[in-house]
């Protein structure tokens, strides 16, 4: 996936293992958000979240771009922000790299077992 080089040599960073610190981070949210992509359906769930997290790597610099599915009456905002702050902290503290750049989408918003689609962005960098 991506490589980290060190004095003692290369570190191979697997997908996994970020996408491990991803849903860490959403699970944080307590039930305010979950794991969504942007090719849902109304009412279809998101099981796989590798499918929910696109990883890049650019010149040795972390690209994450997660999407995530808000709860009705939740500031979308202030979880983004919160979900980005999270896998920038848990990737930081887990692997000792900081992303480039962490984007929360807002695909959608669930109430009553219906989604309705967004399309909004938070962005942290580095």
């Amino acid at each position: 996936m991506g490589d980290i080089s060190t004095p003692l040599g290369d570190i191979n960073i697997q997908k996994s293992l970020i996408i491990d610190a991803v849903s860490a981070a959403v699970e944080k949210t307590e039930g305010k958000a979950r794991l969504g992509n942007t090719k849902m359906r109304v009412g279809f769930l998101v099981n796989d979240p590798s499918g929910s997290v696109n990883i890049s790597w650019e010149d040795g610099n972390l690209y994450v771009r997660v999407m995530i599915i808000v709860k009705f009456g939740v500031s979308m905002k202030a979880i983004a922000k919160q979900v980005a702050d999270d896998i920038h902290d848990g990737l930081s503290e887990l692997l000792g790299i900081v992303p480039a750049s962490t984007t929360v989408v807002v695909t959608g918003t669930e109430s009553a077992g219906r989604i309705v689609r967004r399309e909004i962005e938070f962005e942290r960098e580095g």
